[in-house]
């Protein structure tokens, strides 16, 4: 479908799309593109234009390109990633595999940071560690984790001042 000839609802859908994504009333994406009203009358002109049928598809539409789009990007992100890894691996770089993995866990929110999380996790026993590495990473890749970790840690050691 191409643009809507009538420029203002093109202007609202588009606006419309974005403000979904961020949370944002339609009243607002029809203030934003010019249309002046007061009180309700906003939210009723909002309302009229989302359900005008041609308005309606438009926004479908452009909610479907923002999601493919998404969705190629995470995609080609993913795709970087798993060919970082397999060169860290060809190079013999176990800690740069690893990062690639972890990115690539993170990209598909397998990995939340604490500050994402609403509650602390509850502590996990050695086993349950384990048996959650294997899980997600492989037995390959949870080696390739442990093996990274014991790199750092030795560096670590040897890093630290004698007194």
């Amino acid at each position: 479908m191409p643009a809507l000839a009538h420029t203002r609802h093109e202007a609202f859908a588009v606006r419309r799309v974005r403000d979904l994504a961020n949370g944002e009333s339609q009243t607002a994406s029809y203030l934003a593109v010019g249309y002046r009203a007061r009180g309700d009358a906003a939210y009723v002109g909002a309302s009229k234009l989302v359900r005008s049928p041609k308005v309606s598809a438009r926004i479908a539409e452009l909610q479907e390109i923002a999601a493919r789009r998404a969705l190629t990007t995470t995609e080609r992100i993913a795709e970087q990633l798993d060919a970082d890894r397999a060169l860290a691996h060809q190079e013999g770089q176990a800690a740069a595999a690893v990062s690639a993995s972890m990115a690539k866990a993170k990209l598909f929110g397998l990995i939340i940071s604490r500050s994402e999380r609403a509650q602390p996790a509850p502590a996990l026993t050695t086993d349950e560690v384990v048996a959650g590495m294997i899980d997600e990473l492989g037995e390959q890749g949870a080696l390739d984790v442990v093996r990274a970790m014991e790199a750092m840690i030795l560096k670590r050691i040897a890093q630290k001042p004698a007194w």
